[in-house]
């Protein structure tokens, strides 16, 4: 799908997500942000429980300014109280109705237990898609019925309910699942 991609990070690892097929080679021109440009985003402060820094602000901004956007700090460097920040100031202005965090099996939990409560200014709640196919799709309905809001879950893991997701996601947009 075409879209409007960028990064803080080097020009070689756009190119090299390019080659992946994970960012479209046609947007490639508007991957790849300079100094300059980054510098000159105007930076956006949103509710969170933990002030910002200066380059998580500018991220929540170009968060909200994209399509899609690849936030590809290094590690260690706030990449999940921007996302947490965003997505929650969304929710509460109804343009999303509920967030799925995809992420490596190593740190889901750390995701519902500790990022998401840290900085989730409006108290939503999270929960974690783990163990097997039908504890997973029971956890979906849980996730549902008590309308949480962070759906967090390991990148293998989605292959197993991504159908379960979909017909959720068309049903609640008044498809047929």
């Amino acid at each position: 799908r075409p879209g409007t991609y960028g990064a803080n990070y080097s020009e070689d690892l756009i190119r090299e997500l390019v080659k992946m097929g994970i960012l479209l080679d046609d947007s490639l021109s508007a991957a790849i942000l300079t100094a300059h440009q980054w510098d000159s985003v105007e930076p956006l402060v949103l509710p969170s429980n933990r002030e910002a820094m200066q380059h998580q602000l500018v991220g929540n901004r170009l968060l909200v300014m994209n399509d899609r956007f690849l936030l590809a700090y290094e590690a260690g460097t706030g990449k999940s109280k921007i996302v947490v920040d965003t997505a929650s100031a969304m929710i509460h202005l109804e343009v999303a109705d509920r967030v799925l965090i995809l992420t490596d099996a190593t740190v889901v939990q750390a995701w519902t237990e500790n990022h998401i409560p840290a900085d989730c200014f409006y108290g939503y709640k999270a929960i974690a898609l783990l163990g097997t196919a039908e504890r997973r799709r029971k956890l979906i309905q849980q996730a549902i019925r008590d309308d949480i809001k962070f759906i967090v879950i390991n990148y293998d893991g989605l292959k197993i309910v991504v159908d379960d997701l979909i017909a959720h996601a068309r049903r609640s947009a008044g498809e047929p699942a």
